[in-house]
C-alpha cells in the first residue's frame, strides 16, 4: 500500500465510479487504460472449472486486497 493512502492502488481501481456525468465517464475510461496497463489478459484460466473461476471472481470483487494478500499462495 503506497505510504500516506488509506487504500491500495488495486482497491481503489476495484472501485467503480459512483456517478454517471462526463467527468467520470471520463475517470472510468482512465481508470480502464491502468487495469489494462497490469496485462492480465496473459494468465491461462482455460484449465479452471467455470464454476470455480466464478467463486475465484466473487471473492476477489467482495474482498479487500489486504484480506486476499492475507490468503497465501497455492502456486
Amino acid at each position: 500500500m503506497p505510504e500516506g493512502r488509506r487504500v491500495s492502488e488495486l482497491e481503489r481501481l476495484r472501485t467503480p465510479p459512483l456517478k454517471s456525468a462526463g467527468t467520470a465517464m471520463v475517470r472510468a475510461m482512465e481508470r480502464v487504460e491502468e487495469i489494462s496497463a497490469y496485462r492480465l489478459g496473459r494468465v491461462n484460466l482455460s484449465r479452471l472449472l467455470v464454476n470455480r473461476l466464478s467463486a475465484l471472481a466473487r471473492y476477489g470483487q467482495l474482498s479487500k486486497a489486504q484480506t486476499i494478500e492475507r490468503c497465501g499462495h497455492d502456486y
